[in-house]
C-alpha cells in the first residue's frame, strides 16, 4: 500500500487501547439507571471482545497481552486506507497522543456500524466524521459536507474490496481471471453518484434516507467491520460469482454497483456471459445467445470509451410491441456513473424486432418507436441514445454522442441458484496478488 510508511506511527499509537482490553473484559459492569443503559448500548459482550482479540492476535492461552505493531500491520496494513485508519483511531483516542482509549467509542465504532439500525449507523458515522460523541448527534443542527460522507464510504468500499482480494475470495479471483480490474478512480466515480441524493450540507436524516435507499451502504459497513475486527465470520455481500472466464470490460466496482441496483443479494444468482463481441456483430448469433434466457445485462462501449447499457429484468423475445417490467433500468458506468430507473410514465421497457417493414429492426429499451432510450442496429455495430426518454426518470443520453459506434458488446445472464449458507473466508494470504489500480 502506498501509505504503508505513513501508517506506522499511527499503528504504534493504536496499540495502546488493545493492551488495556483485559481489565475491560474482567470488570463486572453494573447498570442501574436507564441513562447509563443508553450510554452502554453499544457495549461489546465478553465473547465478542475475546473474538476481536484473537482476530487481532493479542489473545492466547496465557491470557491477554499487549499487541506488537507488526501484528496489527499483518491484519490491516495491506488493505486499509490511511485516511480511514486515522479517522477510526481518532474516534477511539481523541487528539492527544497519550490519552487512554475510549472503550465506549471503540464499541460504538465496531458494534454500531456492524449491527446498528440505519438511524444508529447514520449517527455513528456523523460522530466519527465530526469527531464528537454519539449523544451529540441528537442535535438536529449538526451538518456535514456531503463529499465528506461520500469520501468515507469510498474508503470503506476500497478497504473492503482490497481485503477481499487479499483473502482470496473466489468471486474476486474469478472476476480477475476475466480481466476485471479493481480501479480506484472508477470507485470514486461510482461513489459520487450517491452525492447527488444528498444536500450540500447533509444532516443525519439525509444520511439515514440515503442508506435506506441503498442497502449496499449498510452491507459494506458490516463487511468492513468483520474484515478489520473479526467480530463475525467474513462473508461476501457485494460480489456475485461469474460463470465465465471470458474477458470483460467491466470493473469490479461496476459489478458491485450493478448487483446492488438489481437487488436480490449475491447469494441468489451468478453471472453468465452469453455474448461477447468486438465490432463484428452478428444478429443471428446475438438472437441465438440471448432469446428466452431470463434477466440480462446489455453492456456497450463506444469509440469514445464510454461504457453504458441496460438491465432487462425479463427474457428477451421477438415482438412488435414493448414488454418487460419495472425492475428494468438503464445505466452509464463510465466516464460518469448514472442509473435511470422507471418513471412510471409508461411500460416501454424492452423491444426486440426484425423483418417488419413498418417497425424499427433491432434491440431497444425505453422511449417509443421513434425515440428509444437506447437502440442497437440489427445489421452493424451502431446504435442511438435519444436525448429524452420518458420511460426512465432523470434520463440523459447514455453515450458520448447520440449516434454511436460501439467497439465492445457484452450480454450477461443472471442465473438463479439454490440458496446455500455463506462460507466464511480465511485470513490474509501473503501470496495473493492485489490488482488495485490508482
Amino acid at each position: 500500500m502506498s501509505d504503508r510508511q505513513s501508517l506506522g506511527p499511527s499503528l504504534l499509537q493504536g496499540c495502546k487501547f488493545v493492551s488495556l482490553l483485559c481489565p475491560y473484559f474482567c470488570r463486572k459492569r453494573k447498570v442501574s439507571t436507564t441513562i447509563i443503559e443508553k450510554k452502554v448500548e453499544w457495549e461489546l459482550t465478553k465473547e465478542e471482545m475475546k473474538r476481536i482479540c484473537r482476530y487481532l492476535q493479542i489473545y492466547d492461552e496465557d491470557g491477554f497481552s499487549a499487541i506488537f505493531p507488526h501484528k496489527l500491520h499483518q491484519q490491516w496494513d495491506e488493505y486499509i486506507l490511511h485516511d480511514l485508519y486515522e479517522t477510526w483511531v481518532w474516534h477511539i483516542y481523541g487528539n492527544k497522543d497519550d490519552i487512554l482509549p475510549n472503550l465506549k467509542r471503540f464499541s460504538e465504532l465496531v458494534k454500531g456500524q456492524w449491527s446498528g439500525s440505519v438511524e444508529q449507523k447514520a449517527r455513528i458515522i456523523f460522530a466519527i466524521l465530526l469527531r464528537t460523541s454519539y449523544e451529540e448527534t441528537e442535535n438536529n443542527g449538526l451538518k456535514i459536507n456531503k463529499y465528506n460522507i461520500v469520501k468515507y464510504f469510498c474508503e470503506v468500499f476500497a478497504t473492503c474490496l482490497r481485503g477481499m482480494c487479499l483473502r482470496n475470495y473466489p468471486e474476486i479471483l474469478m472476476w480477475m481471471s476475466c480481466d476485471a480490474d479493481l480501479n480506484e478512480s472508477k470507485l470514486h466515480i461510482a461513489m459520487n453518484f450517491f452525492a447527488e441524493e444528498l444536500p450540500d450540507m447533509a444532516e443525519v436524516a439525509d444520511l439515514r434516507k440515503l442508506m435506506c435507499n441503498h442497502i449496499i451502504l449498510g452491507d459494506v459497513l458490516k463487511s468492513v467491520i468483520e474484515m478489520c475486527f473479526g467480530i463475525a465470520p467474513l462473508t461476501n455481500r457485494m460480489v456475485p460469482f461469474p460463470i465465465s472466464s471470458t474477458r470483460t470490460i467491466l470493473d469490479i466496482t461496476h459489478i458491485v454497483m450493478l448487483t446492488a441496483f438489481i437487488g436480490g443479494g449475491v447469494e441468489s444468482y451468478e453471472w453468465q456471459m452469453l455474448y461477447n463481441v468486438k465490432e463484428d456483430f452478428s444478429w443471428s448469433q446475438f438472437e441465438s445467445a440471448v432469446l428466452r434466457k431470463g434477466p440480462t445485462i446489455i453492456l456497450l462501449r463506444d469509440r469514445e470509451n464510454w461504457v453504458f447499457g441496460g438491465y432487462a429484468s425479463s427474457s428477451w423475445k421477438v415482438s412488435s410491441k414493448f414488454y418487460g417490467n419495472r425492475r428494468s433500468f438503464l445505466f452509464r458506468l463510465f466516464p460518469t456513473f448514472k442509473v435511470f430507473r422507471p418513471s412510471n410514465s409508461d411500460d416501454n421497457f424492452m423491444y426486440l424486432s426484425r423483418g417488419q417493414q413498418s417497425l424499427p429492426s433491432g434491440l431497444a429499451m425505453g422511449g417509443d418507436m421513434d425515440n428509444f432510450g437506447i437502440w442497437i442496429n440489427i445489421d452493424k455495430p451502431v446504435g442511438k441514445c435519444n436525448s429524452v426518454c420518458p420511460t426512465f426518470a432523470g434520463y440523459e443520453c447514455l453515450s458520448a454522442m447520440s449516434n454511436f459506434f460501439y467497439t465492445d458488446m457484452e450480454v450477461w445472464r443472471l442465473v438463479s441458484r439454490t440458496l446455500a449458507p455463506v462460507t466464511p473466508r480465511g485470513q490474509c494470504s501473503s501470496t495473493s496478488e492485489l490488482h488495485w489500480q490508482r
